[in-house]
């Protein structure tokens, strides 16, 4: 589907794909992209259809979610950024549930992020 943004902007997804628009001009979008480019002001070109808006969410399963979080604080510890982290030097409960697109809470978290950071058994 195209959309349209009245000023020039490159979009990158957290999945790794990029949209570069140009004002005025109608670009297309991959369907995983529609939301984040919506939420910088992208008009889509014509109505969107029904089916997008009335999606169950998919229910992920214990292990596909240990996974997306894993690779999420993978990609904060590749980042390097400050604000990814607490204090303490745990991952941000916020940025990483932005990340992995899902909440996440301490009891979650904590137990992949010591696996992760287990010293030579």
């Amino acid at each position: 589907m195209n959309f349209i943004l009245n000023r020039d902007k490159t979009v990158v997804s957290l999945s790794g794909r990029s949209v570069e628009f140009v004002k005025g001009q109608p670009t297309y979008v991959p369907p995983q992209m529609h939301a984040e480019v919506m939420a910088i002001g992208a008009l889509p070109e014509e109505e969107m259809p029904e089916d997008d808006e009335n999606k169950k969410p998919v229910e992920l399963t214990p292990d596909e979610r240990k996974l997306l979080i894993k690779q999420a604080m993978e990609d904060m510890v590749a980042g390097n950024k400050r604000e990814d982290f607490t204090a303490a030097g745990t991952p941000n409960l916020k940025a990483l549930s932005t990340r992995v697109g899902f909440a996440v809470d301490k009891r979650e978290s904590d137990p992949i992020w010591a696996e992760m950071h287990k010293v030579g058994d």
